[in-house]
């Protein structure tokens, strides 16, 4: 019974992931065009880029890689009569097993399709993150930040997408 229990509790952990809980979009354009797109979105619209203050008042940019998994990309979208900052990761993990840089102006991938997580949003300049379900109202104010990241991200850089509740 104990091997068992073992067993199904080692599957479960495995089966998680690190972002499980967090919505996630199929992206109709591989990794590196997502990337390369996401980021001219910020160039043409420079209100979106975010700066961060860190630990000792260090500013800094969340858009990075969070190895060897993910590339972070940090926005920050008019929404109602404020703004969020939103923070999606973009699946690059088969790009880095084959230590492609999706930065790279040369890099390229033979996928057709990319997976985009929403992880995280937040109100308060990034110093308070708001994750899947972790407060009151959250399903209904987190529905009003996806149709805002949509809105304002997907429809501009002109990519088809799916939305997925769960990973």
């Amino acid at each position: 019974m104990n091997k068992i229990l073992f067993f199904v509790i080692t599957l479960l952990f495995i089966g998680c992931g690190s972002y499980s809980n967090c919505p996630s979009y199929i992206i109709g354009t591989d990794e590196v065009s997502l990337v390369r797109k996401l980021k001219w979105l910020k160039k043409r619209h420079p209100e979106y880029n975010v700066v961060l203050t860190g630990e000792g008042g260090i500013k800094f940019s969340p858009d990075e890689y969070v190895e060897p998994y993910y590339y972070c990309v940090g926005l920050k979208l008019p929404m109602e009569d404020t703004t969020v900052i939103v923070k999606v990761l973009v699946d690059v993990y088969d790009l880095n097993a084959k230590n492609i840089d999706v930065t790279s102006t040369n890099a390229k991938s033979a996928n057709t399709e990319s997976e985009l997580i929403f992880q995280a949003y937040s109100f308060t300049n990034g110093n308070s993150w708001r994750l899947n379900g972790q407060h009151v109202g959250a399903k209904e104010e987190q529905e009003k930040v996806l149709k805002t990241f949509e809105k304002e991200v997907l429809d501009k850089i002109r990519v088809r997408y799916r939305r997925q509740r769960f990973r």
